[in-house]
């Protein structure tokens, strides 16, 4: 038998007719496990028939003291059954009974309901509203709102392109403990508004429920300061930070916009509540969003549900072209709402808000707390029954440092060695330690829900939650296994951890369907620490419904943010952080019968794993050799990832090739045991021994140059070596959490890097980026794409955005430290003026007005820049240092200098960028054909190169050529010809065609 989250109901009826006078035909007996302490808090109940309406009952709480109760027909009850209602008061951590029994029923109230004609007036001792009147067709249902000290205020006008057809006023409940009116409004075309409006004894609340579905025109306009004067807005901003304002100082007309989820990152003032004040008084007035899963329907609402509210005069414009909203007014007293000395503290109006919206005990009382756990394997989490045998054969336990461990406090960051012995042991003591640490965290993320202090509401900055759920579910996992705790304490585990669940779950917290979302990966982090608490609770009776929820998204993402080869729809560093939610999740559904799909093996998410290790950079000299992910997007310097380790233990058995180039790579960074830097990365806390297995057999990939689709390309040669070249190129519709750096590209010569990005410090412009800034607009759904890719003995790609086409010819030699370099060919055909430049990775000046210039790297290579083709006219050169947020490196900082010159409408630029070693001379560039080929010739031979975005012909030095791109190069061994795309050469009297292009370069030698 299940018993109810929180609060356990256990409830009877008597079927005889005679019955004691001291005999209860209905107990209710409740419990707190959230050490919340719950006073005067409405709740209800469903009565059998044969108790509903009896007017010889009377409810006795605590220590048998009456309480007034009100009997609730079913068609005003939330579960749609016959109920009853009371205020209930439970202590932290503690239980009250309620009985209801022959007697005499209390009746005392301060509610107070005075009916006129097709009018209301509601009042308890601390406030009050008016409804309906004689104006009520032009002004709205709301004709005052009373006070705390007794002044009436506010009204309202409605703006309906048709009259009302019927307007009426019905009060549906008169007391003891709550009044209830109904106000509607019936319109043509089958239009209506239903003002519901409940006043419960003895709080300084109004509950408003509407039902709306009118023409887009309509709208009402609560007038908030009608009556008296208002000159200050108090709420919680942006930041979480209680404010108090004068409205003459908030900037602009709008006073704040007040929404079911507010955001976090607008300058608007956005909020879920926000009051208003007298400064010369004491009279403070809130208005408070609540239930936000019914301000928006999935799929159905299309328009914004703000509620702006403008400054002058202060009112509040409510949208009613559908479907339904719920809010609150409170009046409260000011001197009692402003908070104290700490900004983050929750003040009265939100704990008003709390009480009645997100954290009611009427809902949390009918949460499943205690329930059948069955099979519920723990530890379990993580780990099958034979890789939890396998860790118990091969980790060797110091009996030392077991002893030492049962007693050091446990740190999540650092704590792989707690759980690693515990796995490996299942040490009661070790355990408890655990435990301790697992309930300390879980009572932090139900107070943070509960309480609000820290962040403004329940949906707010979901990724600042994610280290203390997860945390909770995976030590709750270990501290749930046998023997470990004592029944009360496991009993308010679980408890705990079920009540994150059905919270995690509710579109308060998060909801993408109705628009109530951040960037990508904040979703993907919402869903993966709803996924980890259901899997940890996985035969509690909502797992399979929280786990579906995760599941269904996890699904979506790879299915939509992973392109056919796995580049992803975010930039590197913020993939780590969608890969620690997904990674964990789908780890933890082994064998907890949630899903027929095996998550962990799905074959976009190895795509995916694979893309990241795919992109990473050759090894670094800042980094003593390491490899890492490019610093491209919203990426840090130097960041180097564990996934590929993460990708070789979970193919190990699967696919043991794969496996291996991941091993080799995650070892290439340097072994990391985290994700990326510059952030939390709770999903597999503790289990960086297991899941980072040096004793995965490594092997080096044979990876070529690649295109990814909706992302990008990486061109390389002489992978893997000391003496890589390499370019990474961004362009695709998947361009989330990335720069304004749509077409620019890193280039790393002979193993060094040499154009570069400068790190996350920002949403960084073009400007600082190797790219044309033709001054297009990025954003969301006008992103290009490449068109043409192929690979081979010479890479090439065209990528088109707007009008800007640049191609890129990779032209590569058998000999690492020989001939590897790029022509780049950039054609502006919008019309518009453009700024082209690459950013150098150099420390001194560069002469930007010869012709070829040399950079001096700083490291092994230098860059050689040659302009084939450019408009006439001074070249540039500047230095900027741009400090990025974190850093691998040995500084945060980093410094390049640019070549930047002018495009005027429809002029091409065609540059060279060609890596040398240090001790190698500056190639001799000659144009040839008028421009049309560039003959390079170099210590190791001579080359020639065409690049042009329409075919051409030109014939020249004994080359004839058709097409748009290819390359000759003559080597002393030899010469090879290179055709990427459609094109005939004849040169030394031989021929070579590729008659269909496609994505292999069709190539020669002879």
């Amino acid at each position: 038998m299940i018993a109810r989250m929180i609060f356990t109901v256990l409830f009877w009826c008597a079927l005889a007719a005679a019955q004691a006078a001291d005999q209860a035909v209905a107990t209710f007996s409740l419990n707190d496990h959230l050490n919340r302490t719950w006073e005067h808090e409405l709740v209800f109940y469903p009565v059998a028939d044969n108790v509903f309406g009896r007017e010889d009952l009377a409810l006795h709480g605590p220590d048998d003291k009456p309480v007034a109760y009100q009997w609730v027909p079913a068609e005003l009850a939330a579960s749609g059954k016959r109920s009853v209602a009371f205020f209930a008061d439970v202590p932290a951590f503690g239980g009250a009974v309620y009985r209801l029994a022959p007697g005499t029923p209390t009746r005392d109230t301060d509610l107070r309901v005075t009916d006129s004609s097709n009018a209301v007036t509601i009042e308890n001792r601390l406030t009050g509203i008016r409804l309906g009147g004689a104006a009520a067709a032009t002004d709205g249902p709301v004709a005052g709102i009373r006070l705390a000290s007794g002044r009436w205020v506010g009204g309202g006008t409605l703006t309906v392109p048709e009259k009302p057809l019927r307007f009426a006023v019905e009060t549906l409940s008169r007391g003891p403990v709550f009044a209830e009116s109904l106000v509607t409004y019936e319109f043509p075309n089958f239009c209506y508004w239903r003002f519901r409006v409940r006043v419960p004894a003895g709080e300084p609340v109004v509950l408003i429920d509407e039902e709306f579905l009118l023409p887009t025109a309509a709208r009402y306009r609560l007038l908030l300061a009608k009556g008296w004067n208002p000159d200050e807005q108090f709420y919680r901003d942006n930041a979480n930070r209680c404010q108090l304002a004068k409205l003459a100082a908030v900037p602009g007309d709008i006073a704040v916009q007040l929404k079911a989820w507010p955001t976090w990152w607008n300058q608007v003032p956005e909020a879920h509540w926000a009051s208003w004040c007298e400064s010369s008084g004491d009279d403070l007035l809130a208005f408070g969003c609540r239930d936000p899963g019914v301000w928006v329907e999935p799929g159905r609402t299309a328009w914004d549900t703000t509620v702006s509210v403008a400054k002058s005069p202060l009112a509040a414009d409510l949208q009613l072209q559908g479907f339904r909203r719920n809010w609150l007014l409170a009046a409260l007293k000011k001197s009692a709402s402003l908070p104290g000395e700490d900004p983050l503290v929750a003040p009265l109006p939100q704990q008003i808000l709390i009480r009645h919206g997100d954290v009611r005990l009427d809902d949390v009382k009918d949460f499943a707390l205690d329930w059948n756990e069955g099979d519920t394997r723990h530890p379990g989490l993580f780990l099958t029954p034979q890789e939890l045998e396998r860790v118990k054969r091969n980790v060797k336990v110091d009996p030392a440092r077991l002893a030492t461990l049962r007693t050091t406090p446990v740190f999540p960051y650092q704590m792989d060695e707690h759980v690693t012995y515990f796995l490996a042991t299942g040490d009661v003591e070790l355990g408890r330690n655990l435990a301790r640490k697992a309930g300390e965290l879980v009572q932090q993320a139900v107070d943070g829900f509960v309480r609000q202090d820290r962040l403004r509401n329940q949906g707010s900055c979901p990724h600042h939650r994610t280290t203390t759920i997860m945390w909770s579910a995976i030590l709750g996992d270990l501290a749930l296994s046998p023997g470990i705790l004592p029944q009360g304490e496991r009993a308010r585990l679980k408890a705990q951890l079920a009540f994150l669940g059905y919270t995690l779950a509710s579109p308060t917290f998060h909801s993408p369907e109705r628009g109530y979302h951040a960037n990508p990966n904040m979703t993907t982090t919402a869903r993966g620490m709803l996924g980890l608490v259901a899997c940890c609770l996985a035969r509690h009776p909502q797992a399979g419904e929280w786990a579906k929820i995760a599941i269904d998204e996890f699904q979506r993402e790879l299915e939509t943010w992973c392109d056919d080869r796995g580049g992803w729809l975010e930039a590197p560093h913020y993939m780590t952080v969608s890969m620690d939610a997904i990674v964990s999740v789908a780890l933890a559904l082994r064998g907890k019968g949630f899903s027929d799909t095996e998550w962990a093996y799905h074959p976009r998410l190895k795509n995916a794993m694979a893309w990241l290790a795919k992109i990473s950079t050759p090894p670094d000299p800042r980094l003593n050799g390491d490899r890492h992910m490019p610093e491209i997007g919203n990426t840090y310097l130097g960041e180097r990832t564990c996934l590929p380790g993460w990708a070789a233990w979970i193919w190990r058995d699967h696919d043991p090739a794969y496996a291996r180039n991941m091993q080799w790579m995650w070892q290439a960074q340097g072994k990391p045991r985290t994700l990326g830097i510059g952030g939390a990365y709770p999903g597999l806390q503790g289990y960086a021994s297991v899941v980072l297995d040096e004793t995965i057999p490594a092997a080096p990939p044979a990876w070529k140059s690649e295109l990814f689709p909706d992302t990008g390309a990486v061109l390389r040669a002489h992978f893997p070596g000391e003496r890589e070249t390499y370019l990474h190129y961004i362009q695709g519709r998947m361009h989330q959490h990335y720069d304004y750096d749509e077409g620019s590209f890193i280039l790393w010569g002979k193993g060094q890097p040499l154009c570069e990005d400068f790190g996350y410090y920002s949403r960084a412009p073009a400007a600082d980026h190797s790219r044309v800034d033709d001054g297009f607009v990025e954003q969301l759904g006008n992103e290009g794409r490449i068109r043409e890719f192929a690979a081979g003995a010479v890479d090439y790609l065209c990528g088109e955005r707007a009008g800007w086409h640049r191609q890129i010819l990779f032209v590569k030699d058998d000999d690492p430290a020989g001939p590897n370099y790029f022509v780049i060919r950039d054609s502006v055909l919008s019309a518009r003026e453009a700024d082209w430049r690459v950013w150098i990775a150099t420390d001194e000046p560069l002469d930007a007005n010869v012709n070829p210039v040399r950079a001096q790297g700083r490291f092994a290579a230098d860059l050689v820049v040659y302009f084939a083709e450019a408009p006439d006219g001074k070249r540039a050169s500047e230095q900027i240092i741009r400090r990025s947020g974190a850093s691998g490196f040995a500084t945060q900082e980093s410094t390049q200098r640019s070549l930047h010159l002018k495009m005027p409408p429809d002029q091409p630029v065609t540059a060279v960028l060609y890596p040398v070693m240090k001790d190698q001379p500056t190639p001799q560039f000659t144009l040839l054909a008028g421009g049309r080929a560039i003959r390079i010739a170099s210590s190791y031979g001579t080359d020639y190169v065409w690049l042009n975005l329409e075919g051409l012909r030109f014939s020249a030095e004994g080359l004839d050529v058709q097409g748009k791109a290819g390359a000759v190069q003559v080597r002393p061994g030899g010469t090879r010809v290179s055709l990427p795309g459609r094109g005939r050469v004849t040169f030394q009297g031989k021929n070579l065609e590729n008659k269909v292009g496609g994505a292999v370069t069709v190539s020669q030698k002879w």
